[in-house]
């Protein structure tokens, strides 16, 4: 008996420790967004943010995650690039339709984005979902891409 109440309690304390809204640390700076906002693409606000200046990269975060994930590389990619982060459809602070989510409809929706910022290429780094979503666009639309880093993703939806 004590231990279920153990696990909840130390599930709340952690869940309260970190706000929803707000960004975790992990000991390394955030550098501060020259743009954030929500774009209006495809029926959904697309949550996205733009860091520092320069070519292009834009970072797709893996799949039930958020654009978090890459805020130990903003800093550094930043000082010599402008970096576009955004949340996938249905994740982080993105809205979502009831229409089911394909990686062609989260291609479209970041292609969507760069055309609202003006970009009309872009290099992509891809993790996991992400990578899919990058794959997607090469495929699709190479013009789009100058170049595509694609790590740990499936070469087909089925896996």
């Amino acid at each position: 008996m004590r231990r279920p109440i153990l696990s909840a309690v130390l599930a709340v304390l952690t869940l309260s420790a970190f706000p929803a809204d707000e960004p975790r640390s992990r000991g390394f700076d955030e550098p501060i967004p020259l743009q954030t906002g929500f774009a209006e693409v495809n029926g959904i606000n697309l949550f996205f943010r733009v860091y520092g200046e320069g070519p292009p990269i834009l970072m797709i975060h893996g799949g039930l995650s958020d654009s978090r994930v890459w805020r130990a590389q903003l800093a550094t990619l930043s000082e010599h690039h402008s970096v576009i982060v955004a949340d996938s459809r249905g994740q982080g602070r993105s809205t979502s339709t009831e229409d089911v989510i394909t990686y062609d409809l989260m291609a479209d929706d970041y292609l969507a984005l760069l055309d609202q910022l003006h970009i009309s290429q872009v290099a992509l780094v891809g993790w996991s979902d992400g990578g899919i979503i990058g794959l997607d666009i090469a495929i699709r639309h190479p013009e789009r891409l100058s170049r595509l880093f694609v790590q740990a993703a499936n070469a087909t939806p089925d896996g």
